[in-house]
């Protein structure tokens, strides 16, 4: 819980008043910052009229961007972005599946191929050597049969000329004939043989000539096979992205349609909207119109009743100025009920007739009585026999040195002119601001400032030429 604020007297006999430059209006303002206290915002007049601005502000809600109208070209196009979006990734991820296939599938032909003009790369060669190999036993077997057909034409051509020199013929040459038949025998075989030996090398020269061609042809045929898979791929790419695209007319079609309904949707909401902001504007409008009917109203009313209360205010007056007959012949000069003197045009008290004792009695008991409801309304439970022990104290107790008043609890002249000084500046602020004596009175006592020293300064003020009544009462506070 924040420490009150000091009132007047109880800053001037603090510490923090003895500092230079420090005053009561500072302290305020001080305590003011450091609090951070935040005047009260006034109150709120519910019949206070609202201007234009304020009503459409109250009124008109924030423009919701997802209501705005979308024209058809931008439906389009958006459309079209949309169905885009869709089927490019679509397409992509078919090409990137396509050319991999493709790619796998020319990778595996390239391979197979190479393996196999490899592997047919020496038929050449072993061509030419089984056709050797073929060639040298053909001149084996003719050279035998023309040597076998030579050595039976030789053996015929002796075994005749035996056989006639034993006859006792004479050979004429026919042995030499079997020899030369034999001998043709032999060429005929030996001329067979050469053409098989020479059919042989033909062959052996045509195997040679196309066993070099495998390898070229192996080549050719993995070329054939990757195109092949080149065009088949292609083929697969049209006709899957083809499939794909036969959709997009379609697809492009509904969207529109879904595009074209959000914007009827759209409209109708806009529409509702700017019925609801009408009646929101009506509306506001027709309390505006209302309050003004009840301010003229109020207005009639608060003209009659401060008529009315200005008529009981001055009646009031006039009764509070009427003059107490008794108490003003006790007195001897016009009082009111109360005690407060009733003033002429001169500002003098306009005297009455009355015994002297009379008077001395009444004012007696005037000044009691206004200084048991001055001690009343400052809440000081304290009768007036009780204030004139307290003065009596006051006085026993004012010492002429700080060691006797410390000896016996009372002031110095030092401390009770200090006091006086507090006091009587005190009484001066209120007194200027109007406020009321008995304030002053409560605010110097529980500052600790002594009664009579309290009652002294505000009594300065209530002979003054300005005092209200108020502070002209404070005069008959003491005897």
């Amino acid at each position: 819980m924040r420490p009150r604020t000091l009132t007047r007297p109880e800053f001037l006999l603090s510490s923090a008043a003895k500092k230079p430059g420090a005053t009561y209006e500072g302290y305020l303002s001080y305590v003011a910052n450091r609090r951070g206290a935040a005047q009260q915002s006034r109150p709120v007049d519910p019949l206070a009229p609202l201007s234009d601005s304020t009503l459409r502000q109250q009124t008109m809600r924030p423009f919701d961007a997802s209501l705005a109208p979308t024209s058809d070209n931008m439906i389009r196009r958006n459309t079209t972005e949309n169905v885009r979006a869709q089927i490019d990734p679509i397409i992509a991820e078919i090409s990137r599946s396509i050319e991999a296939r493709a790619k796998a599938g020319m990778g595996a032909i390239g391979g197979y191929t190479n393996e196999l003009a490899q592997n047919l790369g020496g038929f050449d060669v072993k061509a030419r050597d089984i056709y050797a190999d073929a060639q040298g036993r053909q001149a084996s077997v003719n050279n035998a049969l023309a040597e076998s057909a030579r050595g039976e034409g030789g053996r015929l051509q002796a075994e005749l000329a035996g056989k006639l020199g034993a006859a006792g013929i004479t050979d004429t040459g026919t042995s030499g004939e079997a020899a030369r038949i034999g001998q043709g025998s032999a060429g005929a075989s030996f001329a067979r043989g050469g053409a098989d030996l020479s059919e042989l090398i033909a062959r052996s020269a045509s195997a040679q000539e196309y066993a070099a061609k495998l390898p070229g042809l192996a080549r050719l045929g993995g070329l054939q096979s990757a195109r092949t898979l080149q065009l088949e791929s292609s083929k697969d790419l049209a006709d899957q992205t083809g499939q794909i695209r036969s959709q997009v007319p379609g697809l492009i079609a509904e969207l529109l349609e879904s595009g074209r309904g959000r914007e009827i949707t759209k409209a109708g909401a806009r529409d509702a909207r700017f019925n609801t902001d009408v009646g929101l504007a009506e509306g506001a409008r027709d309390r505006e119109v209302n309050k003004g009917i009840a301010r003229a109203g109020l207005q009639e009313t608060l003209v009659k009743t401060a008529a009315a209360s200005a008529a009981d205010q001055a009646a009031a007056t006039a009764r509070a100025r009427q003059p107490d007959t008794s108490l003003s012949n006790a007195l001897g000069y016009l009082v009111t009920a109360g005690g407060i003197p009733i003033l002429n045009a001169a500002g003098k008290p306009i005297q009455t007739q009355g015994s002297k004792a009379d008077q001395v009695a009444a004012k007696a008991k005037s000044a009691t009585t206004m200084f048991s409801q001055t001690l009343t309304t400052a809440k000081l439970d304290l009768s007036e026999k009780q204030y004139q022990l307290a003065l009596a104290r006051e006085e026993r107790l004012s010492q002429p040195t700080a060691k006797t008043a410390k000896a016996t609890g009372g002031f110095t002249a030092a401390q009770k002119q200090d006091l006086s000084a507090v006091a009587f500046d005190t009484a001066a602020d209120d007194f200027k601001a109007k406020t009321r004596p008995v304030e002053t009175l409560r605010d110097l006592i529980a500052a600790g400032v002594p009664f009579s020293i309290a009652v002294r300064a505000i009594q300065r003020f209530g002979r003054n030429a300005a005092a209200d009544e108020n502070w002209q009462a404070t005069i008959g506070w003491t005897k």
